[in-house]
């Protein structure tokens, strides 16, 4: 999709506006600290960076117009509608050279050709995360139905499964043999909900998506994404813990289907009080260097060309046995990406949902 130009880039070649403050709209701590320090001394600025909860909560707030923001973090799915609000600004690309960093794919993404209005920022897979001295191997890699083991009773009380529509149906989509993660045919949207009513009679899940310390607490099986993994090591107790995780991912083995991935984008947001600035925040974080820094704190994995699991695992930022959260170029071109829906298929989607979810 090549998205409309709604206004004009900044222009080129204008200073970083002086001891500026530039606001930054993202998930929490989604940037090293210590990276925000070295930005805001080297070009002179401030940088006030206010979390948000869940991307339609952070919609809502955009949308009040009670709050302005420099710097925002889309996901996929919403860049098409932040763009028919008019409420992102185009990039001017000479403020980002480091956009040649990443992959070429994402240089040129296919939900915003030419890089109109976003940059990418992390990527990742949505999967299975299971504590493997809970749950056999073979229930999730030797099966020809991984997915089936959220429905088991077996692990009633132990299941978790990721806090958003768009997710959990997707997973119930793929159980039942429809691949298609943005369908808007009710009968399927229907078929994913009834599964997942069954799969609550069941094991009475927990949703959320805290992952990363839930599985070393009650959770003996979690709908995951990956970067959430590569975020776990702090919550081990103690450190060896993290060697119990286990991840799976389509490729690993079962379903013979690529699975879910997805990626979080860089905008700056119409009416910026400092463009200048938020374009070099975002080229910043897209320095190698610094995105390698930032991955080894976030446990996400920015699309650089330079990082795979084997640099992720010599540098100790993975232990090995979760070495396969590191995305591969070649699976997320592949990979199921869940797009924006129209609005009636929205609705149909958040009403099954709500379903789900009231029936815990």
């Amino acid at each position: 999709m090549t998205l409309p130009l709604v206004g004009e880039p900044i222009d080129s070649g204008l200073p970083v506006e002086k001891r500026a403050t530039s606001r930054v709209f993202s998930w929490p701590l989604y940037v090293k600290p210590a990276l925000v320090d070295r930005f805001e001394k080297t070009f002179d600025v401030k940088v006030a960076m206010k979390g948000f909860e869940t991307m339609d909560a952070a919609l809502a707030e955009l949308r009040t117009g009670q709050a302005s923001y420099d710097v925002f973090f889309p996901a996929v799915d919403v860049v098409g509608k932040l763009v028919s609000a008019e409420m992102l600004q185009p990039l001017n690309r000479d403020y980002i050279p480091n956009l040649n960093n990443v992959w070429e794919s994402l240089q040129d993404p296919f939900y915003d050709r030419g890089s109109r209005y976003t940059a990418p920022y992390f990527v990742w897979t949505t999967g299975i995360a299971w504590r493997n001295d809970q749950i056999p191997d073979s229930k999730i890699n030797g099966s020809i139905d991984p997915y089936g083991v959220f429905w088991i009773r077996e692990f009633k009380g132990h299941t978790h499964l990721l806090n958003g529509s768009r997710e959990a149906l997707a997973m119930s989509l793929m159980k039942n043999g429809i691949h298609d993660v943005n369908t808007d045919d009710p009968t399927y949207i229907a078929t994913a909900r009834d599964d997942l009513l069954t799969l609550v009679d069941n094991v009475e899940p927990a949703f959320d998506h805290t992952d990363y310390e839930d599985l070393f607490e009650d959770a003996y099986l979690h709908q995951s994404w990956s970067g959430n993994l590569g975020f776990a090591r702090y919550y081990a107790k103690p450190p060896s813990d993290i060697a119990k995780l286990s991840y799976w991912w389509p490729p690993d083995g079962g379903t013979g289907f690529l699975g879910v991935v997805g990626s979080d984008t860089m905008a700056v947001l119409r009416g910026a009080a400092s463009p200048v600035a938020a374009h070099e925040f975002i080229n910043f974080l897209l320095d190698p260097d610094v995105a390698l820094e930032n991955s080894s704190y976030e446990g996400y994995q920015p699309p650089q060309k330079t990082i795979d699991a084997k640099l992720a695992v010599e540098k100790g930022f993975l232990p090995d046995n979760l070495r396969n959260i590191v995305v591969r170029q070649e699976d997320f071109a592949a990979g199921r990406q869940i797009l924006e829906l129209s609005p009636s298929a929205d609705q149909m989607w958040q009403e099954a949902y709500q379903r789900v979810v009231a029936g815990v």
